[in-house]
């Protein structure tokens, strides 16, 4: 699997995991193979997190003064 993230020790923007759904695979670059992050990290970061998207909502929503 191919994710777009910069290498802090040779600038390549491309880096690959094994295409398994493991959160513990690893990350790593492209040209280098340097180690970026684990696929976990990388999902956490990239995708909002639900409960904090649900107070948020709750939160608007009581705001505009409706009833949740």
């Amino acid at each position: 699997m191919h994710h777009r993230l910069d290498c802090p020790r040779c600038g390549s923007q491309q880096a690959t995991s094994s295409n398994s759904e493991l959160a513990w695979d690893e990350v790593c670059c492209a040209a280098c193979g340097e180690f970026l992050e684990t696929r976990q990290s990388l999902e956490e970061r990239n995708a909002p997190l639900l409960i904090e998207t649900c107070l948020k909502s709750q939160a608007l929503a009581r705001d505009m003064g409706l009833r949740v």
